[in-house]
């Protein structure tokens, strides 16, 4: 499931992935089922993505399965959020790290 907050600003291209799947091959793969047309299945599962209210997330960034996106928080354009952002912090890069608040007073547009 993703929930996304009130007011959230989502660029071009971005990608909310909630796919995933252990990480262990012993436990990625599972006997066919009579008629399964492979010789194994995979096992995969979905995780929650939440992303608070007035957050920005930038074109072409990548959220992957389980994060939460903090209120008033910023994900750069292209970054890969792997895990937790803070509110109101600013994330860039992949994987994306904190950059600083949107409140210091360093720059302003």
């Amino acid at each position: 499931m993703i929930t996304l907050g009130d007011f959230v600003a989502v660029g071009p291209n971005v990608q909310f992935i909630t796919d995933t799947h252990p990480l262990r091959p012993e436990d990625r793969y599972k006997p066919p089922k009579e008629g399964d047309t492979l010789p194994f299945r995979v096992v995969n599962y979905a995780l929650s993505i939440t992303v608070g209210n007035y957050a920005w997330i930038g074109a072409g960034a990548i959220i992957l399965p389980g994060a939460r996106i903090g209120d008033g928080a910023v994900v750069a354009a292209g970054s890969v959020v792997t895990k937790d952002v803070a509110p109101r912090m600013i994330v860039a890069g992949n994987p994306a790290r904190e950059v600083r608040s949107v409140d210091d007073q360093g720059f302003r547009q």
